[in-house]
């Protein structure tokens, strides 16, 4: 952060600071003078943003009530909208700064959630929703609900064509233990991607005591194998913090063990960081070198993981396509599982719901060859190859003139009545090109509200 705000004033451009960073660690001396905007005046941007402008300092961090669900916005993505279930947590973790910035759990009213998810689920070009939170498992516990019950309601609003699939959130594994039946029921759901992101940070029980994180190895493990033997493809992902302090030998075999017998999909290291003002950076520290030897254990390890995109070689899979790949040619797609998927561009193609061929494999992604088009957004419905050309060309032209007979064109329908995911049923070609210049702000730790990682 200290690095992007000296860019920022290098440049001379006016800077303004939000989210988590400001919230947690306000007296950071990099952030002396700048305009800050807290994670409970999100409602205020436009304010903090003029300010900002006018070269004036203007700081709101002060604790409000949760943010209006309803706010307008504009997707990062056009093809994936974030719903934030929540903000805060009910965990004291010894190294995380979130709980600083963020406080205790406070949830969203499920009828608010549900009612975003449907009008998400209503726009054309929405390929993915993401339940968003710092953890979803916890959903509720403050307000006399639970995460079982809201998902049962989400999914009943999702289109049953499954042109629109609904993404869990992180959850730790104290806050489904009680829930996993239910939890596995959602995940076996044709609208629902089979895949979870599920944080077990070390694989000793005395580690875990010192990070406070309220439950064992085996309570964790009872977590995963219950969900792995009731859903079936389903991929987990987990986190681990690498060096924690006091980490013996013995812990990280422990460790090490854990993330060798799962295999996971997708295992997220991050070195131990004293975050200042929290509990752990006063513990005593394992060498760096020995930490970073054990990370570059870990990755190896890791690497040596090919069983989820090998598995699904030579087999044809349903695919959602949503995004252009980091070569900035081939477009991307995911499986049920959230296997990760290239395809050849075709134009018309993103935004659409295909049938492919898995003909290649690598550790990270697969390559598919597209069988057929299930769903386009430019004609509502199933299309042949062929004619996705065509459909986006007429799609484009008639949301251009849609767009001359308004002065402010997309606007209106993106800000009008604070209801900014509801653009339309599919079945008018212009409003679907439309939504296609709506993007959704992105973040795993809450949801698109802040631009933290929510990480260690």
């Amino acid at each position: 952060m200290a690095s992007v705000i000296a860019a920022g004033k290098s440049s001379g451009k006016a800077l303004l600071v939000a989210g988590c960073v400001p919230q947690g660690d306000r007296k950071a001396a990099e952030l002396k003078g700048l305009s800050l905007l807290g994670v409970g005046a999100i409602d205020r941007v436009v304010e903090a943003a003029e300010a900002a402008l006018k070269g004036e300092q203007l700081v709101l961090l002060g604790r409000r009530k949760l943010p209006d669900l309803d706010l307008p916005k504009v997707r990062r993505n056009a093809h994936v909208e974030i719903v934030p279930l929540s903000t805060g947590c009910l965990g004291a973790c010894t190294y995380c700064k979130t709980k600083h910035a963020r406080g205790h759990l406070g949830s969203y009213r499920p009828e608010a959630i549900v009612s975003r998810v449907a009008a998400a689920a209503a726009d054309p070009l929405v390929r993915e929703i993401w339940l968003s939170s710092e953890d979803t498992g916890a959903y509720g516990r403050d307000i006399g609900t639970n995460i079982a019950d809201l998902l049962k309601r989400c999914v009943a609003v999702l289109p049953q064509d499954g042109r629109t699939m609904l993404r869990l959130g992180m959850t730790n594994p104290p806050f489904i233990l009680e829930h996993l039946d239910q939890i596995a029921e959602v995940l076996n759901h044709p609208c629902v991607f089979s895949y979870l992101h599920l944080p077990v940070q070390s694989g000793s029980d005395p580690v875990l005591l010192k990070m406070n994180r309220e439950y064992t190895v085996e309570e964790f493990q009872r977590c995963a194998d219950t969900l792995l033997s009731k859903v079936p493809g389903l991929e987990l992902a987990t986190d681990i913090i690498v060096g924690f302090p006091g980490e013996t030998d013995a812990d990280w075999s422990g460790t090490m063990e854990l993330v060798g017998h799962y295999c996971f999909a997708h295992t997220h290291i991050s070195q131990f960081y004293p975050r200042p003002g929290t509990p752990a950076a006063r513990m005593k520290r394992v060498p760096t070198q020995l930490v970073k030897e054990r990370s570059r254990e870990l990755s190896r390890l890791v690497e040596t993981f090919t069983g989820p995109c090998a598995a699904l070689l030579g087999s044809r899979q349903r695919v959602w396509v949503t995004d252009t790949a980091a070569d900035g040619h081939h477009l991307v797609g995911h499986t049920k599982n959230y296997t990760q998927v290239l395809l050849e561009p075709v134009p018309g193609l993103m935004g659409c719901v295909v049938e492919a061929e898995i003909t290649a494999a690598s550790r990270w992604s697969v390559t598919g060859q597209l069988v057929q088009v299930v769903y386009s957004p430019a004609v509502g419905g199933p299309t042949h190859i062929s004619n996705l050309t065509a459909a986006a060309a007429v799609s484009l032209h008639a949301s251009s003139s849609h767009s001359e007979g308004s002065e402010d064109g997309l606007d209106e329908q993106m800000l009008d009545g604070g209801d900014s995911h509801h653009i339309g049923d599919g079945s008018n070609p212009s409003t679907a090109a439309a939504a296609a210049a709506a993007p959704a702000g992105d973040s795993e730790c809450c949801g698109g509200i802040c631009s933290s990682s929510g990480a260690v």
